[in-house]
């Protein structure tokens, strides 16, 4: 489900960043001065969208959960299509291009993490697995030891 509380924070988080980008391209800063701020901007709107790729809003209506969605998904929009414009006016030539590239490569390492987080669980999953069935092996032949024992040495049972 998501969560509203994640969601605004990464509005919020958005918003700040999306306004102290302006200012500083309007004072004349360059994007690589912008940073910091293009890095809590796209922060934020990524916890966006994955609260948004997520099935449900918690306790509310699928009508709700759609205008919500909409909602943020043209606010992060609207931002970025500003933050063009802003590069484009007020950055060097290329900055936008060059923001795109950044972005590309960050989306193309947080993937690759993912994918990596993924295969190390599964590989800890595997591990667990085999050592269970070890144990289930042993205690299996465990038995039959006992069994084969107490059959051999005719040992009565009651």
């Amino acid at each position: 489900m998501v969560d509203p509380v994640t969601v605004i924070s990464g509005i919020a988080l958005a918003n700040k960043a999306f306004k102290e980008v302006k200012q500083l391209l309007q004072n004349g800063r360059t994007v690589a001065d912008c940073g910091k701020q293009l890095t809590d901007w796209a922060k934020g709107c990524s916890q966006v969208q994955e609260e948004n790729n997520k099935s449900k809003l918690m306790g509310s209506s699928s009508s709700e959960t759609a205008m919500k969605r909409l909602l943020h998904t043209q606010t992060v929009q609207r931002q970025r299509e500003e933050l063009r414009e802003f590069m484009q006016l007020y950055g060097t030539p290329g900055s936008w291009q060059q923001f795109l590239a950044l972005e590309r490569e960050a989306r193309l390492e947080l993937k690759k993490a993912k994918e990596d987080a993924a295969k190390k669980q599964a590989k800890r999953l595997e591990t667990i697995k085999n050592v269970g069935l070890a144990a289930l092996i042993t205690v299996f032949v465990g038995i039959i030891i006992i069994i084969g024992t107490v059959v051999y040495l005719n040992i009565p049972t009651e």
